[in-house]
């Protein structure tokens, strides 16, 4: 899930409708999310977006997708995969897959090996 810095308004929170691998893209609000994952968030990070506007751009156009795929394309989307797309598209330097499956653990994993890449302002937070 992201959201805005310091808030529960979720800019991205992406889940297949029918809960199988392959369905109708749904985004949810925070605490829906948290419903959904049944636990709350075990790793939190501050990621400053150094340009806002592509990412919305990118972020809307990510809740905007039609379909859920595990393993998505450019025409479908995933919650880590809409996070990746979304951040690069705002200019935070990641190493991330943007097709493809990509697993949230594997993600969190990315923003922790990037994090002090130049350019990046990249903290992370407690649970």
């Amino acid at each position: 899930m992201v959201t805005e810095d310091g808030s529960q308004d979720v800019i991205l929170s992406q889940f297949p409708a029918n809960g199988l691998p392959l369905g109708q893209n749904v985004p949810k609000n925070f605490t829906d999310t948290l419903i959904s994952e049944g636990r709350p968030a075990d790793s939190v990070w501050r990621i400053y977006v150094p340009n806002d506007s592509t990412f919305d751009q990118a972020a809307a156009h990510e809740r905007g997708l039609h379909l859920w795929s595990w393993s998505p394309s450019k025409s479908s989307t995933q919650c880590s995969i809409a996070a990746s797309r979304s951040l690069r598209a705002g200019g935070v330097s990641l190493t991330s897959v943007v097709d493809g499956t990509l697993m949230p653990g594997f993600f969190n994993n990315n923003i922790q090996k990037n994090q002090y890449n130049p350019g990046n302002n990249i903290q992370k937070l407690p649970p």
